[in-house]
């Protein structure tokens, strides 16, 4: 019986030494005193918050009545990189009046654990680019669907077994590609 009390207070102290140990059960403690030298700070510098707790976004009475203006649709013939057009603006894009799928395609290698699709696709010149999970190079015609080319950017070497991530980019009838 001794030393089965023996036993459960040692687990029981060793268990408090341990808890006492972790910084979660320090925020909790209420004989915790923090000081200055554990503060995390995220950058230097005084933070401003834009809106107070107690503050609401208003619109502003110089904006009262304001006419809203948005241009004509307008369609896009090239999607050069992964935000669109190299100047990052992109106005009010025309879809098509009864908009559907036009086709689908698989394509390489799809993500999975250790491999992911990073790069989105990218249109240009009539043709739709795509990289998948092993930095496969794929080119489709947009129109159609109907795979023009693919090229393998993995090196496959033994050093560089992993080569997923990258991106793609359009620019001057080139295509431009990174991978991992």
């Amino acid at each position: 019986m001794k030393m089965r009390q023996s036993l459960v207070l040692l687990a029981a102290l060793s268990l408090a030494v341990g808890a006492a140990g972790c910084n979660t059960v320090n925020k909790v403690n209420p004989f915790h005193k923090s000081s200055s030298k554990n503060k995390v700070l995220a950058s230097k510098g005084e933070r401003i918050p834009l809106l107070a707790y107690n503050q609401t976004l208003e619109v502003s009475d110089a904006l009262h009545g304001q006419e809203f203006f948005l241009p004509d649709p307008a369609p896009v013939e090239m999607w050069p990189q992964a935000g669109g057009l190299p100047g990052q603006w992109v106005d009010n894009l025309q879809a098509g009046a009864n908009f559907q799928v036009a086709w689908r395609e698989s394509f390489g290698e799809k993500s999975a654990r250790g491999k992911h699709i990073t790069a989105p696709p990218v249109g240009a010149d009539g043709k739709i680019f795509v990289m998948d999970a092993q930095a496969g190079v794929f080119a489709f015609d947009a129109a159609s669907g109907r795979k023009l080319w693919s090229v393998d950017m993995n090196p496959h070497s033994k050093r560089d077994k992993e080569a997923f991530g990258g991106g793609l980019a359009w620019s001057d009838g080139k295509l431009f590609v990174h991978s991992g």
